[in-house]
């Protein structure tokens, strides 16, 4: 179900650009607001990698991405706001915590 104030404000002003863009690290997966993620015996909050569709991207199936640019990844509000070409991610990946870079690319798989 949609609230009336989608449907009447929103929603058409999407469909009249005929495609929606988001900002991509090349990555599927889910947050662990939907599904718990785990880390040896700690729950995480963050973005589970299951897979990828960009060869490109620099993340593994199985990280964690636990900050964008040193903000906490809790939830998809976050992934909406990032701008520009790149930024930094902190993932967790078989335990150990590091920073990587990562570009910014289009739901087409172009970069921004």
């Amino acid at each position: 179900l949609l609230p009336g104030t989608y449907l009447t404000r929103i929603l058409p002003s999407v469909l009249d650009k005929q495609k929606i863009e988001y900002p991509s690290f090349g990555a599927l997966g889910w947050f662990s607001q939907e599904q718990p993620a785990v880390s040896g015996a700690n729950q995480v909050a963050g973005f589970v990698v299951s897979g990828l569709w960009n060869k490109n991207t620099k993340l593994r199936r199985g990280d964690i991405v636990t900050e964008i640019n040193g903000q906490i990844v809790q939830d998809e509000g976050l992934w909406y706001n990032i701008s520009g070409d790149s930024a930094t991610l902190t993932i967790m990946r078989s335990g150990k915590v590091f920073d990587i870079p990562a570009v910014i690319f289009k739901a087409n798989g172009t970069t921004k």
